[in-house]
């Protein structure tokens, strides 16, 4: 869990988590809620949370400069699964977007 987003006292939105790419947060009323991006049609890794849009989109098109891999076991609980390196080239990806 990335214990530099405390919800408490902030106005609702939504934060990437810092050391994980495909993790992000909500807060609520001050409360917070961390989601895992989906995993993307016909490949074998997640999507990661795009500050700028605030959407989950391909790795390619986000800025993530850690590049680790999180996965949510419950709703305030982040684990690290793995380190994965991704290509910032859209090319190498599938054409499915």
């Amino acid at each position: 869990v990335d214990s530099n987003v405390n919800c408490n006292g902030q106005p609702d939105g939504v934060f990437l988590s810092s050391p994980y790419c495909n993790v992000f947060h909500r807060c609520i009323f001050g409360s917070r809620f961390d989601f895992r991006c989906a995993r993307g049609n016909n490949v074998s890794y997640d999507l990661w949370w795009n500050q700028q849009t605030n959407v989950c989109d391909w790795p390619c098109r986000v800025q993530c400069t850690n590049q680790l891999f999180g996965s949510t076991t419950s709703t305030q609980q982040v684990q690290s699964e793995s380190l994965a390196f991704f290509n910032n080239d859209c090319r190498a990806y599938p054409r499915i977007f």
